[in-house]
């Protein structure tokens, strides 16, 4: 219920902003027909302009969606955080506009109008969001849209989701007070509305929407009858199931071949959110492929020039959930180099299964300029190109590291791997091996479309400035 009205709520906003977009792109273009811009030339009709229009209102829909905008989440987030999301957001939309512009070759294109519209549309929806929010809260306040919540339980738990709910009224659910399990309910920190054997008489005798039930395991028999009165009565119920210890796993409902399942998700399983993903990773390694050619040959004919041997490095990697795939690099090293690992294995700069050393005698002098403008993993955009990887994610490890994994670091070879991470805007080679591995979780768990954007903005400043590399 919570959930699905959160996201009706969500919707309802971004309805109101796209009403918001469209009347300051009119509002603009008539302040820009005014007298005092004239001398920046005459605006053509409003018509011509009405593309930019709807570059606008699909990039702040794909960011709103791409944000967490459109989810229960929304509901949560602090007036600051939203706020930055408002600036953001209107920062990609207009650069979308100013993009089209070029892209489309439009003849009617005024930078002054897209700033105006720009800017008014900042204002509008900042004084849009601030209302929104104030309306909620305000009708909270005088009991409207209100649920009524009774939490049955006398542990912890039930008392952090009464203190949850006090804490969180814009919500919209009010606590109404706790059952006890106990035959003695004395000692809550809250209303008591009498034990667990009263409660068809306390949803009968009271206004209760809702009852949460936050119980030990050992109690979870005991609540059946509760939960039988009430359906009868026919009052939502919710069980907290604080007993599983997946604290990193993401709960799901669903139904498999007539069989109800609590699914535990320990990565993203939104579908179209992943499908963008992977369109993202098509785009970009196709566009870095085709455009990126002459570089390519560029780097070809340095490594066949400067040492003998092959032009690529084919090495076996660890991919998705344990999948081997071969990764292509530009080769850096002599030929066969892969043979002497053994012998160097010992004289590792970093502690743990990877082998990382700073002045490694196999590497090539040419190799050494590639790995420091990480012109070597280049050929990787094939790897995308083909599924194999990401461009971003964790990097793939080698087979022979894996084996060596502690059990908390398998975790993540459930993503693709990528060709950047947190750990390449952090540090690179500079980070010990756990940190490393703890950055890569720290991706796995906060993952998002907005977040992968931001990581291949920063991962750019960092390959130019050869942060940490070696």
């Amino acid at each position: 219920m919570l959930k699905r009205k959160a996201e009706a709520a969500a919707t309802g906003l971004l309805l109101s902003e796209l009403v918001v977009w469209t009347g300051t792109f009119f509002l603009a273009h008539a302040l820009r027909r005014l007298e005092a811009f004239n001398t920046y030339g005459a605006l053509p009709d409003v018509v011509k302009y009405l593309p930019l229009l709807a570059v606008a209102l699909v990039a702040w829909a794909a960011f709103a969606w791409s944000t967490g905008q459109l989810s229960d989440r929304q509901r949560t987030q602090a007036a600051g955080r939203q706020a930055g999301q408002v600036v953001a957001g209107v920062v990609i939309a207009t650069g979308a506009m100013v993009a089209a512009v070029f892209t489309l070759q439009l003849e009617s294109n005024s930078r002054l109008m897209i700033a105006l519209h720009g800017g008014l549309a900042l204002a509008l929806l900042l004084v849009n969001r601030a209302v929104v929010r104030w309306n909620q809260r305000r009708s909270h306040r005088l009991g409207r849209d209100v649920r009524a919540v009774a939490i049955v339980g006398d542990g912890p738990v039930a008392h952090r989701i009464a203190e949850t709910l006090r804490e969180r009224q814009e919500w919209g659910l009010h606590f109404a007070g706790f059952v006890s399990m106990g035959t003695n309910p004395g000692g809550a920190e809250g209303p008591v509305l009498g034990c667990l054997d009263d409660l068809a008489r306390i949803v009968d005798n009271n206004v209760i929407d809702e009852v949460i039930f936050a119980v030990e395991n050992a109690n979870l028999e005991r609540i059946e009858p509760a939960l039988a009165a009430c359906a009868e009565a026919g009052v939502n119920t919710r069980i907290v199931l604080d007993f599983f210890p997946y604290t990193f796993s993401k709960l799901e409902f669903e139904e498999f071949g007539g069989f109800p399942m609590l699914v535990f998700h320990t990565t993203s399983n939104e579908e179209l959110a992943l499908l963008a993903k992977r369109a993202f990773d098509l785009v970009l390694s196709s566009a870095a492929i085709v455009f990126g050619a002459p570089l390519f040959l560029v780097v070809a004919l340095g490594v066949r020039l400067s040492t003998p041997g092959p032009v690529l490095f084919v090495q076996r990697r660890t991919g998705l959930n344990g999948r081997e795939f071969d990764m292509y690099k530009f080769r850096s090293m002599v030929a066969g180099a892969e043979f002497h690992d053994l012998l160097l294995t010992s004289k590792s700069d970093v502690a743990g299964p990877a082998f990382k050393l700073r002045d490694d005698p196999r590497v090539t002098p040419f190799g050494r300029f590639l790995r420091k403008s990480s012109l070597d993993e280049l050929p990787q955009f094939f790897n995308v190109w083909f599924g194999d990887m990401s461009v971003v994610g964790p990097r793939p490890p080698i087979p022979s590291e894996v084996v060596r994994y502690e059990r908390w670091q398998r975790r993540r070879l459930s993503v693709k791997p990528g060709l950047t991470c947190l750990w390449q805007v952090r540090g690179r080679s500079d980070l010990d091996f756990d940190t490393w591995m703890k950055l890569d979780l720290e991706y796995i768990d906060n993952w998002s479309l907005w977040l992968d954007l931001k990581l291949v903005v920063l991962t750019i400043p960092a390959v130019l400035l050869a942060r940490g590399a070696r």
